[in-house]
């Protein structure tokens, strides 16, 4: 049985809205990790990541009101082996969904005899809208796709309907999906992810990361688990990995971060988990390695883990590893809205949490949604509520996001079931409002969006007044990044940072 020769995987450019105030651009694990198990099997690889190889090229779409960061599609094009067969796109997304379609039809017109298949969570949750819209896309991956890949890739003339954890057009041009894929469960026998082809000098170079307290910059991404058992409605992991949670063991994990303070001279890393922290005992087997290695890394955990579960003991474990920056997502100060979601979190004891870990001298920021379609004016104003409470207990950042559903989620399949969503360009218009505060879109059945703008701006501006005028040392800290170039400490900071040379680079480019 024939298999393809030559694959090509491509990560396409960042899209976020043209006034984001937060474009962050961080490493690709899960095509990393596709590029791996690749060539563990023999295959010739190549990976063109669109953002690491044009960090500094920015353009804007007018019609989508998009700003997209990396490559354009002729560059990328330029970039592809002729001898290319296959072609794996790497469709995280669903915001960028408008300009990625727009990158496979172009690809699949320089590349007609190549086989276009997508992997991610909008391919594994919109396979069907894809394959009935797209015709370039000859198949979808969802789920976990290591051992997809494979079986994809050795059986180059094989009967489709064979291989679990696809999706594609049967002999009659209709969208199927196969049987799901089993997930992974010795997650320790994965190969390592692989950064050969991926331009790590480029992201080692610069700020514009998730990471604010640190200087050295070298930090690289990692995962120590698989999944996440919740089931967040507002979320569609469910779909791209079920409920299955699978965690690697402390040292499998240590000796990955030893290798790439060998070969990259990482100073630190990132956990880049979905929730990465849930046993107690792994947690503090990991740290206690970190520390006995002596190697003093810095590292994150940027995600929103269910960090609610940190009480002193772990927090000051977790200081002594050398963590410098933790996320608290409890997405709402409305018990109420809490449980309505399945955001299985303990508000008061997250506030707690909060507190000790700016004792202990982490850098915190909480995340936020309003703008559910159930909820209600009281709601929001519990939302802002706890914001204020944040403030007062000395987090560093808190945002305040625009509900956004997105495919495979709950309430999303709620939503499109009632005819309230189509996949046009109207909804994809609408996911842009996440980081950009002049767009304002709505689902919500209680509140007009106009009132939602209203209440982010106020939760957001309240929140950095009480914590500038409660610790008018960090009013000080904030003018000596500007004025001095020091060293920014907290997100905010280092997104104005970010946002002003964008905006240099912005102008110079028009002017």
């Amino acid at each position: 049985m024939s298999r393809y020769q030559y694959i090509t995987l491509i990560r396409p450019p960042a899209v976020t809205g043209k006034n984001t105030y937060s474009s962050p651009s961080t490493l690709s694990i899960g095509l990393a990790y596709i590029s791996s198990a690749l060539k563990e099997n023999g295959y010739h690889v190549r990976t063109i990541d669109a953002i690491g190889e044009a960090l500094d090229q920015v353009r804007l779409d007018d019609n989508f009101d998009y700003r997209i960061t990396g490559l354009d599609n002729q560059q990328i094009i330029e970039r592809i082996s002729s001898a290319t067969d296959m072609i794996g796109i790497s469709c995280m997304f669903s915001v960028e969904w408008p300009i990625q379609k727009k990158l496979i039809q172009d690809i699949k017109k320089a590349f007609p005899y190549a086989k276009i298949i997508l992997g991610g969570e909008h391919a594994s949750s919109a396979w069907r809208e894809i394959l009935n819209t797209v015709p370039e896309v000859d198949l979808c991956v969802c789920g976990e796709g290591d051992e997809t890949i494979i079986d994809i890739a050795k059986n180059k003339n094989a009967n489709l309907k064979d291989i679990p954890g696809i999706a594609y057009r049967n002999e009659h041009d209709k969208p199927i999906k196969n049987t799901p894929r089993n997930r992974i469960l010795k997650i320790d026998n994965i190969p390592r992810p692989d950064w050969s082809d991926i331009p790590l000098e480029k992201y080692f170079s610069q700020q514009n990361s998730w990471c604010p307290n640190i200087k050295e910059h070298r930090h690289i991404s990692v995962i120590a688990t698989r999944g996440c058992p919740y089931q967040c409605t507002f979320c569609s992991s469910p779909s791209m990995w079920t409920t299955r949670f699978s965690v690697r063991t402390p040292q499998n994990l240590m000796n990955e971060i030893l290798y790439h303070v060998e070969k990259n001279k990482i100073t630190g890393f990132d956990m880049s988990d979905l929730t990465a922290i849930l046993k107690r005992d792994w947690i503090f087997e990991f740290t206690d390695l970190l520390i006995e290695s002596g190697l003093k890394l810095s590292w994150t955990l940027p995600q929103g883990t269910r960090t609610e579960q940190f009480d002193r003991p772990l927090i000051k474990q977790l200081k002594r590893a050398n963590l410098r920056y933790t996320t608290y997502c409890p997405e709402s100060g409305s018990n109420r809205i809490v449980k309505r979601i399945k955001k299985k979190v303990n508000l008061k004891k997250m506030l707690k949490s909060m507190r000790i870990a700016k004792q202990e001298g982490l850098v915190v920021k909480t995340g936020f949604i309003i703008g559910f379609p159930f909820e209600k004016r009281i709601d929001v104003y519990k939302t802002l509520i706890f914001q204020i409470r944040c403030a007062f207990v000395g987090v560093d950042d808190s945002i305040i996001h625009f509900y956004c559903p997105y495919p495979g989620s709950e309430i999303f399949n709620q939503l499109y079931a009632e005819n309230k969503i189509s996949y046009d360009d109207n909804y994809y218009k609408s996911l842009i409002n996440m980081m950009d505060l002049t767009k304002i879109d709505n689902y919500c059945e209680h509140i007009n969006k106009y009132e939602l703008g209203l209440y982010r701006i106020i939760g957001m501006a309240t929140f950095y007044i009480v914590s500038y005028l409660t610790r008018p040392m960090r009013i000080i800290r904030t003018l000596r990044v500007f004025v001095v170039n020091d060293n920014p400490i907290s997100l905010l900071e280092l997104r104005l940072v970010s946002g002003l040379k964008l905006f240099k680079k912005i102008r110079a480019k028009d002017g």
